[in-house]
């Protein structure tokens, strides 16, 4: 089965997920979740898709953060 990926020039996609569990404000969240996108030239750890219609709806979802990005198979 072959990936598809979001592709910028030569950088790709990828994901950054950071928790800070110290967040406090006397509820019953423990924690918060940060998500930033990160673009390198490396494949591995890139975001994936099974199929190029994902990838598409991801883009569209996201089209104000991710301009000028395409979807590639390698």
């Amino acid at each position: 089965m072959r990936l598809h990926y979001l592709k910028k020039g030569n950088l790709y996609l990828h994901i950054q997920t950071d928790l800070f569990e110290e967040f406090q404000d006397y509820s019953d969240v423990s924690g918060m979740y940060n998500q930033n996108y990160v673009f390198s030239e490396k494949k591995e750890g890139a975001m994936q898709f099974s199929n190029g219609d994902d990838a598409d709806r991801y883009l569209i979802l996201n089209k104000k953060k991710l301009k000028g990005f395409v979807v590639v198979m390698e």
